[in-house]
């Protein structure tokens, strides 16, 4: 009795010690050592929540995994590289062929992540992750779902969303974020979380600075927030409060010098040559828009012509020295000073690989019909 016993114990202990690994690995999110222990996880553009919000927006649910009412989680684990890019993608437990199947398209479609890193060094690490991705049918099919390739796409909610996506959003936010001249100074890092409502017709409202950190962040984090076109709205497919809805977002803008931001220095030249030219957000079409729809006419004036200003781009974006070079009188000098006050931060000019100051000098024509 005692010897079956103990090679019922032998037998069993392989099997409890691998159950118990399967039950870890129910965790939402679970980083796993590859090559080496990192201190900083590899991290999906925005986040957690930006990766479930991916995961949820592009997930294609299989037609005969509807027909076989099929759901649950498929775990997958995938390495992320040096470079952020995710190879050796494996099924750890799945639901289905088709369901696999879909779970491995979705890792395959994902954008580059921001790799792992050492703790000994800054070196980037090779990791592996194990993700769960939910499959769920919704209480009951809109009869106007489209069916393709014998799949059927079936969200219970969508959005809201920067339109493009997570990675259209970062990208947003990094060619249009100008490092504040002070933060740079005071070498001064971190997350600027804000939070704002996407309307129902997409537009954001109501913008505030949940979490700071000073120094010309939070009124930069601000100004990108207000740039940023309209979203996708909020909009629930299933259960009885159907239709597009008000939804409060809290967002992180991350402020990290970047090789180009370190290279500001105490140079105060104004430069009229420079390599890439200070340009208003949008170009030169958009500057135009924005002058259109600020100028106040004066009807009694019956003048026409070209106005002439200039003024100072800075190393932030930031508008100074504006000045009227010429006039047509009436009082139009005056009003497109008033309107080039208003401006928004610029994009900066660069030089010999340097964020630097530039002279602007614009025209502004006058025409009566």
């Amino acid at each position: 009795m005692k010897k079956v016993l103990f090679y019922l114990i032998v037998f069993l202990l392989p099997i409890l010690f691998f159950s118990c690994g399967i039950i870890r690995n129910h965790n939402p999110f679970v980083r796993e050592q590859l090559i080496n222990y990192s201190s900083i996880d590899p991290e999906f553009s925005g986040g957690l929540d930006s990766l479930k919000s991916y995961i949820e927006r592009n997930l294609i649910y299989p037609k005969k995994a509807i027909d076989s009412n099929i759901q649950g989680k498929v775990y997958a684990s995938f390495v992320i590289d040096t470079s952020g890019s995710i190879s050796d993608i494996k099924i750890l437990r799945g639901l289905s062929k088709e369901c696999d199947e879909e779970a491995i398209r979705i890792i395959k479609s994902m954008p580059k992540w921001k790799p792992g890193y050492l703790w000994s060094s800054n070196t980037p690490d090779r990791v592996a992750y194990t993700l769960p991705i939910l499959f769920k049918l919704p209480e009951r099919l809109k009869s106007q779902d489209t069916v393709e390739n014998n799949n059927i796409f079936i969200p219970c909610e969508s959005g809201p969303s920067f339109s493009g996506g997570d990675a259209a959003l970062f990208d947003f936010i990094k060619n249009n974020l100008s490092y504040p001249r002070l933060a740079l100074e005071n070498k001064v890092e971190g997350k600027v979380y804000l939070r704002f409502y996407v309307e129902v017709d997409g537009s954001i409202t109501d913008i505030k600075v949940m979490r700071g950190i000073g120094y010309g962040c939070d009124e930069e984090a601000v100004r990108i927030v207000k740039l940023m076109p309209n979203w996708i709205p909020y909009e629930q497919f299933c259960g009885k409060d159907k239709g597009v809805k008000r939804q409060l977002l809290t967002m992180p803008i991350l402020f990290k010098p970047t090789e180009k931001d370190l290279l500001f220095d105490s140079d105060t030249t104004i430069y009229t040559v420079v390599d890439m030219q200070a340009s208003f957000v949008g170009g030169k079409d958009s500057l135009d828009v924005f002058l259109a729809q600020n100028i106040k006419y004066i009807n009694e004036c019956d003048v026409r012509g070209k106005i002439v200003a200039s003024f100072i781009v800075e190393k932030d974006g930031s508008i100074s020295n504006i000045k009227l070079i010429r006039d047509i009188g009436c009082g139009l000098g005056e009003e497109y000073l008033r309107v080039l006050r208003l401006m928004p931060k610029w994009k900066p000019a660069e030089k010999n690989g340097k964020i630097v100051r530039q002279e602007i000098i614009y025209p502004m024509v006058i025409k009566l019909l």
